[in-house]
């Protein structure tokens, strides 16, 4: 009986052993994946607060330290660092046009706005916006400049200065009338001195 009793005893033993070396042998593959996953999701996350915050350098880190807990993910994490490129080069662009366009580069400053991607929503919007912005700029800027040069009666100089405009834009009734009320400036000084070599 003491025998049977030993036996059962140390049959539950071994079961009990099989059975905790079966947890073990399924509880690290397991432990493993969900730290993995834990890891991923970790990384994506901050990716993309960095990538919210304009921290484009350690969005990118982010993503790529995320790849390393979940290789098979590599095609959604390259399309996030593709992404955080594009954003990044949007950003620079901008940053470059809001320089020019602050220089009264107006035309350059429209090139670099232009350059910036659809794909770049928030970006893209802030450019065509800018966009507008300098176009009224350049005209009125060179309006202006033919005043100021109409004022010292070089009207020559003035109508240069609207041609850029008209050049520009066409449609300006304010250039266009300008230009007009030049020429007429011209026109008369031509006829006084025409007048006086007469006399």
């Amino acid at each position: 009986m003491k025998g049977k009793e030993f036996f059962n005893k140390k049959k539950k033993i071994i079961v009990a052993a099989i059975i905790l070396i079966l947890l073990v042998v399924i509880s690290i593959p397991i432990s493993v994946h969900f730290y993995n996953l834990h890891n991923y999701n970790k990384y994506l996350e901050l990716g993309q607060a960095n990538l919210n915050k304009e921290k484009f350098d350690e969005a990118a880190n982010d993503y790529k330290s995320a790849l390393k807990y979940q290789s098979k993910n590599k095609e959604v994490i390259n399309q996030k660092l593709s992404l955080v490129k594009l954003l990044k080069e949007s950003k620079q662009k901008y940053d470059q046009a809001i320089l020019l366009f602050n220089d009264k580069k107006y035309l350059d400053a429209i090139n670099d706005f232009n350059d910036i991607s659809k794909d770049d929503k928030n970006y893209y919007k802030k450019a065509q916006d800018k966009i507008t912005e300098c176009k009224t700029s350049y005209i009125n800027d060179n309006i202006s400049k033919a005043k100021t040069d109409a004022d010292s009666k070089n009207y020559s100089e003035a109508i240069t200065f609207l041609d850029t405009v008209l050049k520009f834009d066409s449609t300006c009734k304010e250039a266009s009338s300008l230009k007009e009320q030049y020429n007429n400036e011209i026109q008369k000084i031509k006829d006084e001195e025409a007048a006086a070599k007469k006399k």
